[in-house]
């Protein structure tokens, strides 16, 4: 969020946590072609992705229906490069843009919004829902992809990684925020346990012993700590 003060810059290492990840979630090429689809099953003529990193999600979408127009939000100025490169590559550059800007700061409609892992940007869970009701067009369709609690999760947990409702829970929120939900699942445990190697992964190549030291206490954490508790959710939404 904009108001957020400055933090400590990251080691070099660190940025490369998500040099082997092509998506920033826990998400498989197969689920992402499900998702996708749903999006692209009724006439659209733009899309936006708050949130959106590197954009894969985005492109994907691009490739799948010809005419349609996007927009993908980000602070990251690292992977906004990420996004414009892939989108040049993919040849979607003359129909996908990608913006610098705080999620919560943008307030533009689009008939697909995509929002994967950042309603942190806008406060709360169903902050972020009220927001996205607000931002796609009354005929449009939204995906948000988010955390939920699986499990029970112990204080460490949740001083960690926050509040949050498990899937049934997370629906109501959308509900409550004025859609219909037409899709909910989550993330599988293999899904999961990819995004987790690949991540830590990334670091690990950089041969640095710093590196391979966090890498090793994120391996035990998750492994003896938040695994098959926090869990990932798919929602496709449509606005009532």
């Amino acid at each position: 969020m904009s108001n957020v003060p400055q933090q400590p810059a990251q080691p070099g290492w660190r940025q490369h946590a998500y040099d082997l990840l092509q998506y920033n979630a826990p998400l498989s090429q197969q689920r992402s072609q499900r998702l996708v689809a749903l999006l692209a099953a009724s006439p659209a003529a733009d899309a936006v992705d708050l949130g959106c990193g590197w954009g894969t999600l985005l492109l994907d979408l691009l490739e799948l229906v010809p005419d349609l127009i996007g927009v993908g939000v980000d602070v990251d100025t690292r992977q906004l490069g990420r996004a414009r490169t892939a989108s040049t590559a993919r040849g979607l550059d003359h129909r996908a843009s990608f913006v610098e800007s705080p999620a919560v700061d943008w307030t533009a409609t689009a008939d697909r919004v995509i929002c994967v892992g950042a309603s942190h940007a806008f406060g709360s869970q169903s902050a972020c829902l009220a927001a996205l009701r607000e931002r796609v067009s009354p005929t449009g369709r939204v995906l948000l992809g988010d955390g939920f609690w699986a499990g029970h999760p112990d204080q460490h947990l949740l001083h960690t990684f926050g509040p949050m409702p498990g899937l049934a829970g997370l629906t109501d929120l959308a509900v409550d925020a004025g859609f219909r939900v037409r899709y909910a699942g989550s993330s599988t445990q293999d899904e999961w346990d990819d995004f987790e190697s690949d991540w830590r992964a990334g670091m690990e190549a950089t041969g640095d012993a710093d590196a391979a030291s966090f890498c090793e206490g994120r391996r035990r954490e998750y492994l003896a700590g938040y695994r098959g508790i926090l869990c990932f959710a798919w929602l496709v939404l449509d606005p009532l």
